[in-house]
């Protein structure tokens, strides 16, 4: 068997370089000239797949390739029709040639093309281009890529970061478009007697079928190779070898043409096997010698039989039925992919999305409540709104933790749903007990602010953040209830910020002037959430402790993360001590808050974008976007000075009161 690998791999390295055989003859281009069928649509995107270690419906890996290469998850036609995610990996699959002329790649900066000599091209600064625009600059493309990628990624230009994400988009659409470049594939027998004997009654076979006997033509090759047995004259044992090599070398060069998705699953009886195989991997692994397990074949041989179709035909549905089965039987042997169909509706439903607009109506409701402050009415639709949009948040976090059989957080992405639900509650349950109609519009204000942070991350950094989970995060119970408790104290510590910006911006406006028991009542609630953070950051702090000595042999290394917590749990003492001691009164108390916000989205953010330290597994863009926070509460502070210094002018202009009558 050793030997048939030397041969594998001698064929596989030719095949590298004789990629420009053709394997047969295959169909024409065809062009769709329906809509997909949804049924169809939807038992493609439950197909599993497998993709950083996770395995994820096939419409999860469509939908997020689909966001990487131009930033929205569905596109458009040049007749105008709206494509899903799911439906443009289809076309991209079975019309290739029609699929190249979508207009699917965003080009940030026009610099690229120039560069990449499509200047003759160019739209304006920031457009959607097809792959065959983009296709004759490839080669330059390629070029630059090579160059690019051996610089870091933090030392890149803004032209050469944007060039190297060209490059992926390009090599991904072109992946696709060859995805089933091995279903359509057909092998000549030629005047080969081996190969005839083989395939009985064949003038051509298909990919699957050599794949079956990739190991025993291996094996007859390699007898060749060595020599002429005995009864064979050397021409015929010649025109045998070649024959056997050239449909060898053509097998590998259409199983290398795309790569695809790992979509085979390893046989349950092979222990040790955790990767799943793409078609490339299949072929190497089967002329390497290794056993294909039947469930492979009849995978393969479903797809070759719709590439055969149209899918408005009977029999497509047939065998996409069998390759469902195939599959997702291949993945459900091995314990995997039990939770792929609430996935599928996960995104279907997009319970965070329905989350956003309905904080966003709330917030209007709340700002249309403001113009008539006795709209009862108003009120009790704003509670409604913020309460359903709030069950969806909630909802959406419950179907990521079964989809992923973890707790709420395992990732910076994790983080701002969850503290967006509990800043959000809490700020309504604050509301429910005072009823002063504060911090029912800070609760809208959070869950609007929160989810459309959600949604710009997951644009932003355009992939799966259901992925694998980080080794340093998947360990055990303490750093469950660590993160737990530290992301609730985040929550409240942002929203006693929020609450004070009311009261600084009221006093400063003049709102409700002269009125002490509502700025009273405002400053409770900024003290009481203040209260809240200490708890949860203190306790927190100390569970990480714990879990850091369990995990990495030591309860405090003064990381940066572990700094940033200390400071949140610091600097809520010191507000604490100093209302206590007389030092601040109500609006100190409030700028104190504020302030307290920077801390908090200092230690949430800013640590995880110094690159640095044990917990540097964040992103580490959009550093813009944090600065800007920073000099909005550095601001919001400076305004409570201005209140300070107005009140204390006011103070002294007001006449002292005349003393009682003896």
């Amino acid at each position: 068997m050793k030997s048939l690998r030397c041969v594998a791999g001698w064929l596989l390295s030719t095949a590298l370089v004789c990629s420009a055989v053709t394997a047969g003859a295959s169909d024409p281009p065809r062009a769709r000239s329906a809509a997909w069928d949804p049924a169809v649509v939807a038992q493609f995107a439950a197909l599993p797949v497998q993709e950083e270690g996770r395995v994820k419906p096939l419409n999860t890996a469509a939908k997020w390739m689909l966001v990487r290469q131009n930033g929205l998850s569905s596109c458009k036609t040049p007749s105008g029709e709206r494509l899903s995610a799911m439906e443009w990996l289809l076309d991209s699959w079975f019309y290739p040639e029609q699929a190249r002329t979508y207009e699917t790649i965003s080009v940030t900066d026009s610099v690229v093309l120039d560069a990449i000599g499509l200047s003759s091209i160019v739209k304006k600064k920031r457009a959607r281009y097809s792959y065959a625009e983009l296709e004759p600059g490839l080669t330059r493309l390629r070029e630059l890529a090579m160059q690019y990628s051996e610089i870091e990624r933090d030392d890149l230009s803004t032209t050469q970061g944007q060039t190297l994400d060209l490059w992926r988009s390009m090599h991904e659409s072109r992946m696709l478009q060859n995805g089933l470049h091995f279903a359509r594939a057909r092998f000549p027998m030629g005047n080969s007697k081996g190969l005839s004997r083989t395939f009985p009654g064949r003038d051509e076979v298909r990919f699957s079928e050599i794949l079956d006997k990739v190991g025993a033509l291996g094996a007859v090759y390699e007898q060749l190779r060595r020599g002429t047995p005995d009864g064979v004259s050397d021409a015929d044992a010649e025109a045998e070898r070649q024959a056997l090599e050239t449909v060898l070398l053509e097998f590998n060069s259409v199983a290398s043409a795309g790569g695809g998705f790992a979509m085979l699953a390893p046989d349950r009886s092979i222990e040790g096997d955790s990767a799943w195989f793409t078609i490339e991997e299949v072929a190497f692994a089967a002329a390497s010698g290794r056993d294909v397990p039947p469930g492979w074949v009849a995978a393969i041989a479903a797809f070759e039989e719709m590439a055969a179709s149209e899918p408005s035909a009977p029999g497509f549905a047939v065998a996409l039925g069998k390759a469902h089965d195939e599959l997702r039987g291949l993945a459900t042997a091995r314990g995997e992919g039990q939770r792929l169909d609430l996935e599928v509706s996960f995104y279907k439903w997009a319970p965070m999305q329905w989350s956003l607009g309905l904080f966003v109506l709330g917030f209007l409701f709340v700002a249309l409540s403001w113009l008539g402050p006795g709209a009862r009415l108003l009120r009790k639709i704003t509670w409604s709104t913020v309460l359903l949009a709030l069950g969806m948040l909630i909802a959406g976090i419950a179907m990521r933790c079964i989809i992923r059989n973890r707790p709420p957080m395992t990732g910076i992405y994790d983080t701002i749903p969850f503290i967006t639900a509990v800043g959000t509650l809490a700020a309504l349950v604050i509301e429910w007990i005072n009823r002063r109609r504060v911090a029912l519009p800070v609760a809208a204000f959070l869950g609007m602010a929160g989810m459309f942070l959600a949604y710009r991350y997951e644009l932003g950094d355009a992939n799966d953040n259901m992925k694998r989970v980080v080794a340093v995060l998947d360990t055990n119970f303490w750093l469950w209830i660590h993160v737990t408790c530290i992301a609730t104290g985040y929550a409240a510590g942002l929203l006693a910020g929020a609450i004070a910006h009311i009261y600084v911006l009221g006093k400063l406006f003049g709102l409700r002037r002269g009125d002490k028991a509502f700025y009273s009542g405002i400053a409770r609630m900024v003290y009481g959430a203040i209260c809240f953070c200490l708890i949860f950051a203190v306790v927190g702090t100390i569970l990480g402790g714990v879990w850091a000595n369990e995990s990495w042999g030591r309860f405090w290394g003064w990381d940066p993360k572990e700094n940033g917590a200390l400071l949140i749990c610091l600097w809520n003492i010191a507000i604490l001590h100093a209302r206590m001691g007389g030092y601040i009164r109500h609006l100190g108390l409030c700028v104190a808050a504020i302030l307290g916000n920077a801390v908090v989205a200092w230690s949430w953010w800013g640590v995880n974008m110094m690159g640095i330290g044990l917990h540097s597994y964040g992103f580490t863009d959009g550093a813009v976007w944090l600065y800007l926070g920073y000099g909005v509460e550095g601001v919001m502070a400076l305004l409570g000075g201005v209140v300070w210094l107005l009140e204390r002018e006011r103070s002294r202009m007001t006449p002292p009161a005349a003393p009682a009558n003896p």
